[in-house]
């Protein structure tokens, strides 16, 4: 008798990210895994810590944007693996997308061997329980919504970007930005004229033959 092959297994969740979802696989249970949620700041992030299941395992707490905040951040994350006996393969780092001033911090997380994701912006504001306000706390619940539901996408080392990206990207918000100005101040200039000379704008008429 002729043996079948199985067909390869599809997802429904096309989205998620493969190796958060390993980290998942890997853990005997969602209580064994350790989220690590950031709202990056340019001097003083926040970081919440959770389970796979969405259970905070430690309040919110400020981390600084420098050495001495990765080594204090991975301490506390540490002391809270061990009292929940989480191991370090089932622990992962998750932020909003990456700006230049998080890049050498995300590289020390990296160099210790953890595994760090972004998270679009868009989409962690949609997870956010009050869709009409913004805080500290709100976003990074969000932040952490999204890591859990495997949406983001996995950062790279400093010393690995393509620096092609970051600086069409910084061109392009910038000439978006000069855009925005150019029109802004010819509409105010359109209104003082409208307002001083009435005709002065209107479309010449000439005469015929």
């Amino acid at each position: 008798m002729l043996k079948t092959k199985s067909p390869s297994s599809v997802s429904i969740y096309r989205n998620q990210n493969l190796q958060i979802r390993a980290v998942f696989e890997k853990a005997p249970s969602a209580h064994k895994v350790l989220c690590v949620a950031l709202d990056y700041a340019k001097r003083k992030h926040v970081a919440l810590c959770c389970d796979g299941n969405g259970d905070v395992l430690k309040e919110p707490f400020p981390v600084e944007n420098n050495a001495e905040g990765v080594a204090y951040l991975c301490e506390q994350v540490e002391a809270t693996a061990r009292r929940r006996k989480i191991a370090k393969d089932t622990i992962f780092f998750g932020g909003e997308d990456q700006p230049s001033y998080v890049v050498n911090f995300v590289t020390a997380l990296h160099q210790r061997g953890y595994l760090v994701a972004r998270v679009n912006a868009y989409e962690a504001s949609e997870q956010r329980e009050n869709l009409l306000a913004s805080t500290d706390q709100l976003d990074l619940l969000a932040i952490a919504k999204t890591l859990l539901n495997r949406r983001a996408r996995l950062t790279t080392p400093c010393q690995d970007q393509d620096a092609r990206y970051p600086q069409i990207r910084e061109l392009s918000r910038t000439r978006r930005g000069l855009v925005r100005q150019q029109t802004s101040t010819s509409n105010r200039i359109h209104t003082l004229v409208d307002r001083l000379c009435p005709e002065f704008l209107c479309t010449p008429t000439f005469p015929g033959p």
